[in-house]
């Protein structure tokens, strides 16, 4: 059987409020040359039971992926699965509480067909509040600039220094990334040893910084997902814990290792200088009254 071209890889745990209609989302694109993983990272809800019913219907194009003894190992253990499993040439993510709008797949493959030097492309995407019908996300839905010039090439190192956390542009929602899947396996993938618990909110940064550093990407300013903002996804929780700031240091501390591991000079420069306020807050304090003095 011939493999498809996109492997779209869907990690959840505990979703079942929405997965039904992020898989929909999957089913309805106008690209149909896809598989789909659902790779369940220990679910104790009906999640389990949704993805198994999409996977018993779906005549193999559907797969459901599971940790040996359905353990729960977090969100980079449940994507690294779903790479390893993948047979496409190309890795869309997407999480369980996200959607697609329809012409997505389509659009981003002809992206990296056209441009095939470049290893990711993305674009801008919807805060979506609008879901909750009891009302309270009504008219609060935007789609911020991206912060780049559109609808061009960046070669590595630029897109480190460009977006966040450690550049001032929007970073990437990670269900609007369409890869490519020998570009990832260059990389290792999503860290799932370092990017755990209160950690894990840093997870996607890491993977994205590792592919900023090696490959150049394809950014656009079309618009193809839909993030779902609401209470119970991890980073409100870790908002809401006030341990975000922790989260932040910790990600600039395996970033600088990461730069010295490979050998990344001009990089390691600036994540010095991200690290300056934890390491010196005095110090970081008195620069910061002096700029503001001026």
């Amino acid at each position: 059987m011939t493999p498809p071209v996109v492997s779209v890889l869907v990690s959840f745990w505990n979703a079942e409020k929405f997965l039904e209609e992020c898989v929909e989302s999957v089913l309805g694109q106008t690209h149909s040359d896809w598989e789909l993983l659902l790779v369940d990272d220990g679910s104790t809800d009906g999640s389990t039971a949704i993805a198994r019913r999409y996977s018993a219907g779906s005549k193999h194009r559907v797969r459901y992926l599971e940790h040996p003894g359905h353990a729960n190992r977090g969100q980079c253990a449940g994507r690294n699965l779903g790479i390893r499993s993948a047979t496409g040439r190309y890795l869309a993510i997407l999480d369980a509480d996200d959607v697609w709008l329809p012409s997505k797949l389509q659009d981003q493959v002809e992206i990296l067909e056209k441009h095939p030097y470049a290893a990711m492309v993305f674009g801008r995407s919807r805060y979506w509040y609008s879901w909750n019908r009891n009302g309270c996300g009504a008219g609060k839905d935007y789609i911020p600039e991206l912060g780049v010039t559109p609808n061009r090439i960046l070669n590595p190192p630029e897109p480190i220094r460009l977006f966040y956390p450690l550049g001032k542009a929007y970073a990437p929602c990670p269900s609007d990334l369409l890869l490519r899947r020998d570009a990832v396996e260059a990389i290792n993938g999503f860290d799932e040893e370092d990017f755990r618990g209160n950690h894990l909110l840093y997870e996607d940064q890491a993977f994205l910084f590792k592919l900023y550093l090696k490959f150049p990407i394809y950014v656009t300013d079309a618009c193809w997902t839909q993030y779902r903002v609401h209470t119970d996804s991890f980073s409100s929780k870790l908002r809401a814990s006030g341990r975000r700031d922790e989260a932040r240091r910790f990600f600039f501390r395996w970033a600088e290792r990461y730069t010295r591991e490979n050998c990344a000079a001009p990089i390691q420069n600036l994540v010095n200088q991200a690290l300056f306020p934890y390491r010196h807050p005095w110090l970081a304090r008195l620069r910061d009254a002096v700029i503001a003095a001026r």
